[in-house]
């Protein structure tokens, strides 16, 4: 059995002034420097293809070229595009 748990994370970045891409934000945030640190315990964030993979941040596959890889990707962009429409 899966369960999934949805838990939403907000941080302020005010030092960024005018349009900044989403990772520059990212990786001056207190929410990547608390996932690095082991912070947030077993956790994960779920990312768009504008970030690097890490142990803690799910990103699509690049290149998927198996049945499994494609079926991976939908469910991660399937998890991913209801917490972009909410922000």
């Amino acid at each position: 059995m899966i369960i999934l748990e949805y838990r939403m994370y907000l941080s302020i970045v005010s030092c960024s002034p005018g349009l900044s891409h989403d990772s520059t934000i990212y990786n001056i945030s207190r929410v990547r420097a608390r996932f690095e640190n082991g912070e947030i315990g077993n956790n994960v964030l779920v990312g768009d293809r504008g970030y690097a993979n890490r142990s803690y941040l799910i990103t699509p596959l690049a290149n998927p070229s198996i049945v499994v890889e494609h079926l991976f990707n939908e469910s991660q962009i399937k998890t991913r595009n209801p917490i972009e429409r909410f922000l």
